[in-house]
């Protein structure tokens, strides 16, 4: 289970941070004001932490507080586990269908977007719920870390590429590979 739910939270991690709405207010902004390399891969990295750090730490309290009163009030933790990771699943092919019928991704780009927090890592840690806290812990790193990596590779490739193909890409679309993944999640625990 605990394998499992790490690869999840890389692969999550991973394409979150691969969507044109997190690398590309970088990249405009620092060729716009001329920033040097060193300030580029600074601030991606800021942002990819704080935006780790932040989907982490609610996802944790939604963990901890939620145990506390599933605990009280659901006999099958499992069933409320598996309902909520189909409801974020549900929530990100939602949320992937709205984004592909906006009419342009750099109109909407701003780096507040970037650190917003994504709720995807919830249900992967409620479906840990079973892990120690040390599991939990390295899960919660591993995902930051992974995001960190992943976006500032992403603004290296897009600065090597001028931006050219990954622009192209509706972050929808890593949505809905969210949303579908929580769904195979879901199944497999089922199962």
């Amino acid at each position: 289970m605990f394998l499992l739910i790490l690869l999840d939270a890389m692969m999550v991690a991973t394409f979150y941070m691969i969507a044109p709405d997190h690398w590309l207010p970088i990249t405009i902004i620092s060729n716009k004001y001329g920033f040097s390399s060193a300030k580029k891969y600074s601030i991606a990295s800021s942002i990819a932490a704080i935006h780790g750090a932040l989907s982490s730490a609610i996802a944790v309290a939604v963990l901890y507080v939620g145990l506390f009163f599933l605990k009280k009030f659901v006999q099958d933790i499992t069933f409320a586990r598996l309902l909520l990771l189909i409801i974020i699943g549900v929530y990100f092919v939602v949320n992937g269908y709205i984004e592909i019928n906006r009419s342009s991704i750099a109109g909407h780009a701003s780096l507040a977007v970037s650190v917003l927090p994504d709720f995807a890592i919830i249900p992967l840690l409620l479906t840990g719920s079973t892990l120690s806290s040390q599991q939990i812990g390295v899960i919660v790193a591993v995902f930051i870390l992974v995001g960190v990596a992943t976006l500032l590779a992403v603004v290296a490739a897009a600065s090597l590429i001028a931006d050219f193909a990954l622009k192209k890409v509706n972050p929808a679309y890593f949505d809905y590979l969210v949303g579908f993944l929580l769904f195979f999640t879901a199944v497999f625990v089922y199962f």
